[in-house]
């Protein structure tokens, strides 16, 4: 299933994705053949869905099934809209926290002429940094060197603390695409790496929440990002240092694990920075990065600009 969060009439919407429409799963979930089975409506919170857990979860496949690939034309305007005119924003808006991890692939690391890590290097990124598919990333005044990173985002759907990494996957709602936008000149400058990656838009996120079930190996999936329609990293899942299974059960062990969290798992080679010349965003650019059965991810860059 492919889940989304967008905005409509000034609130966020739960939906899901059938072929090229998006479905309220809030207003599905009032039908009465689902109202039989189940009773209660679905909240308009991915995040809420996800935490009310497997049967709200039961209710979504229900929809999904009686679609079954094709939403009636005769539907009222309030129950579903079609995929291109939605204003989508992250597929989870409002995560409790999201983590990232430093120098997870191979090809990042040789690029860089450093060593592999022996353990996971773990940063966050605020929430606030979050936009969607589409939505701008805004260049702050107080970088010259802003980078774009692609990464595979995992999803948390289960609760967990100190979990074994042979159960770890069975804790993961599903994944995203993240780009782990960071300006390199307050990164250097600071020593640590908050600050440079937790400016307002530095988190793109989306387009879905793609469950778990449509991406069952997590570790086999191509990872590309193009700027301007260039290619600029072509990497694979498997090239990542630590498993997304161990970084579970790793994080898990400093922290409890929620429904929503987001953990951005690294980049792959071809940073802007390590490249010769080292190339930065600007204006006008279009990122768009793609993880396979995950879709495209897409968003332009814009200065900001503030009042004199």
């Amino acid at each position: 299933m492919r889940l989304v969060s967008y905005v409509k009439n000034g609130q966020h919407r739960a939906g899901l994705v059938c072929e090229d429409m998006i479905v309220d799963l809030t207003r599905a979930s009032q039908g009465e053949s689902v109202r039989r089975k189940h009773g209660r409506p679905l909240p308009p919170s991915v995040k809420r869905i996800l935490e009310l857990g497997e049967e709200a979860l039961a209710v979504v496949s229900l929809i999904e099934s009686e679609f079954a690939g094709h939403v009636p034309e005769d539907l009222p305007p309030d129950f579903c809209l079609p995929l291109h005119q939605a204003k989508l924003v992250a597929p989870v808006p409002d995560p409790q926290k999201i983590i990232c991890i430093g120098m997870n692939y191979r090809d990042h690391c040789e690029e860089q002429k450093k060593p592999l890590p022996e353990k996971p290097i773990i940063f966050a990124k605020f929430p606030t940094a979050l936009i969607g598919h589409n939505q701008p990333i805004v260049k702050p005044a107080l970088t010259e060197k802003m980078d774009y990173e692609a990464e595979l985002g995992v999803v948390i759907g289960k609760r967990g603390k100190n979990i074994p990494e042979k159960q770890a996957l069975s804790h993961v709602a599903g994944y995203t695409i993240v780009n782990d936008v960071t300006a390199r000149d307050i990164q250097v400058s600071d020593g640590q790496w908050v600050r440079a990656k937790s400016f307002d838009t530095f988190a793109p996120s989306g387009p879905f929440l793609v469950t778990a079930d449509e991406a069952p190996d997590p570790q086999n999936m191509d990872i590309r990002l193009a700027v301007n329609g260039e290619v600029r990293q072509s990497s694979n899942t498997r090239n990542m240092v630590f498993s997304v299974a161990y970084l579970i059960s790793y994080i898990s062990r400093v922290c409890t694990l929620l429904p929503g969290d987001l953990i951005s798992t690294g980049t792959p080679g071809g940073v802007g920075v390590f490249r010769d010349p080292p190339v930065f965003l600007k204006e006008g650019d279009v990122i768009s990065i793609e993880i396979e059965r995950l879709g495209v991810l897409t968003n332009p860059v814009r200065e900001e600009h503030t009042a004199t």
